[in-house]
Order: structure tokens, then C-alpha cells, then sequence
């Protein structure tokens, strides 16, 4: 029993946490990116909108510079990435607050694995 206790005191230590560490990055109601930032907020955008439709990615997309076809998908492992930054979007309308829940997931399963290390 007070293990159990223990286990959820410190999910809850690690929300808590994760959430602060998250929240600078998004104050101001807008979040910084870069060039490279962009494209992955693209491709996250389009990852989403084919699974939605019940699709699987392509390997080639038409986002980012200049909307030449590139390999984006194809280069760069989107599964991962469905799994933290995709999933959010399912549950959360707005592109941002999916964002930074995935940022939180990320933020938590970061501590969990660095305290499971210790």
C-alpha cells in the first residue's frame, strides 16, 4: 500500500515537474522555431491528418522548402514521433496545446527513465 502511494506521489512529482519545465518554452502564446522546427511541425501536421484518414504516411511529402518533394517521412523515423507528438493531436484541437502535451509526455517519460537509471 504505501508503495503504491510512493509510485503515484512521484507520477504526480514528475507531472507536476515536467509541466513547469514545458511552460517557458510556450509562454507568450506562440512557441519559437526554427527552420528546421517548421518542417517537423509540418510533418507532425501531416502524419496526423493520415492517420486520421486511415492512411499510412508517405515516404515522400511536399512540406518545407519551397514544397519540394523530400523524404522527409521517409528520413526521419515518424513512428516515434506518432507515438508522442501525433497521439496528443487526437485529443487536443489546437496544433499548440497537442505540442505541448507532447512535450510534457516526452519531459515525463524522461524522468521516469533517468529515476528507473538512478
Amino acid at each position: 500500500m504505501i508503495k503504491r502511494y510512493k509510485s503515484w506521489w512521484l507520477l504526480a512529482l514528475f507531472f507536476a515537474a515536467s509541466v513547469i519545465m514545458t511552460y517557458p518554452a510556450f509562454s507568450g502564446h506562440f512557441m519559437k522555431l526554427t527552420m528546421d522546427g517548421g518542417i517537423h511541425l509540418s510533418r507532425m501536421e501531416s502524419i496526423f491528418e493520415m492517420i486520421k484518414m486511415g492512411k499510412l504516411p508517405p515516404l515522400v511529402n511536399f512540406i518545407g522548402l519551397g514544397n519540394h518533394g523530400n523524404a522527409f517521412n521517409g528520413m526521419y523515423p515518424w513512428v516515434s514521433m506518432a507515438i508522442f507528438f501525433v497521439l496528443p493531436r487526437f485529443f487536443l484541437t489546437s496544433p499548440m496545446h497537442a505540442l505541448f502535451a507532447s512535450y510534457v509526455l516526452i519531459n515525463i517519460a524522461t524522468l521516469l527513465n533517468a529515476y528507473l537509471l538512478m
